[in-house]
């Protein structure tokens, strides 16, 4: 398994390529691609695992399916974020995929509500792959029996996440290859994840803020009742709104677009471009941008300091339910 480049991104090293990004990005788009993921692990078990964490995070976690993984936000009491993460639920409880640098912090942050419950909080030393594509879900069926896969779409295009032995990386890496399946880096996911208007923490959300300038997407159950941070995220719905909102903005223009530029309507200042990628699905610049709520509607036009055109082609919806 050849890296071409690697990078150093939000405090983990990641393969930013194996090959040409867009070719990486064009077979993940028509057949399938898999990607070592470089992500901690801490597992959460016991009888109580799955009330402890309802208490606690965002998402419904009751109510989880095995075999799937679940986006959800761990908030402070006055409801800003501290993380966002990725929970996994398997046979014995639950797999919290998280930064490297955020598995300690996080421990810490459950352990000091833990009381009476029967719930062990554990790192655990496992290799996270992901398998991307509409044929993610037949290939999985390379993967042995005793490795752990669940459903989880991170490109828009279906996929999977597997947990593996460290040691068996290579291994994979082999299998994979003889089945055709190439490895994409994460140049080709940003590509691939900023087409399907899939946020990351660190890059378009940030911590302390409230979640709903991101949007509910599928980070947020309203219908779990109360969790840590939960009153102050529905009064922010019901009583009001976010005073910015997370959007997707289609550049009117070619070349790539320039980030953490200003965006105007008319001579006000209204929004920031966050992030952003030349879409090779449109043939444009596309970008994640934070918006002024009242300035946030579909298609309106906005324009950067180079008098570049921005359409608004989707807005974060902060009410609607998963």
């Amino acid at each position: 398994m050849k890296i071409e480049f690697s990078l150093n991104y939000l405090g983990m090293v990641w393969a930013e390529r194996f090959d040409h990004p867009i070719r990486e990005y064009e077979q993940v788009q028509s057949h399938c691609g898999w990607m070592p993921l470089p992500l901690a692990t801490l597992a959460v078990q016991g009888k109580d695992a799955a009330s402890f964490l309802q208490g606690l995070g965002s998402q419904d976690f009751l109510h989880q399916k095995i075999g799937t993984v679940l986006p959800s936000f761990f908030l402070d009491a006055s409801g800003k974020i501290l993380f966002l993460v990725q929970v996994a639920r398997n046979q014995s409880g639950f797999l919290i995929q998280v930064a490297t640098r955020d598995l300690e912090p996080l421990q810490k942050h459950l352990d000091k509500y833990l009381i009476m419950e029967d719930v062990r909080l554990t790192p655990q030393p496992l290799q996270w792959i992901t398998l991307q594509g509409p044929d993610a879900g037949r290939l999985r069926d390379i993967l042995p029996a005793e490795s752990q896969s669940f459903e989880h779409d991170r490109t828009g295009l279906g996929g999977y996440d597997c947990a593996i032995q460290p040691e068996t990386l290579n291994l994979f890496a082999e299998q994979f290859q003889a089945k055709g399946v190439v490895a994409f880096g994460l140049t080709a996911l940003d590509i691939l994840r900023t087409e399907a208007f899939l946020p990351w923490l660190g890059i378009e959300i940030q911590p302390g803020q409230n979640p709903l300038l991101y949007g509910q997407g599928n980070r947020i159950s309203y219908s779990k009742g109360c969790f840590l941070g939960q009153e102050t995220v529905a009064m922010t719905r019901d009583r009001g709104r976010p005073p910015r909102i997370l959007c997707q903005v289609e550049g009117q223009f070619e070349g790539f677009p320039q980030v953490d530029q200003p965006l105007f309507k008319a001579q006000d200042e209204v929004g920031i471009l966050v992030s952003g990628h030349y879409s090779p699905k449109l043939n444009k610049p596309l970008a994640f941008a934070m918006v002024k709520t009242i300035q946030a509607q579909k298609d309106t036009a906005l324009t950067d300091p180079a008098g570049n055109t921005w359409m608004v082609r989707q807005v974060a919806a902060y009410k609607d339910s998963p």
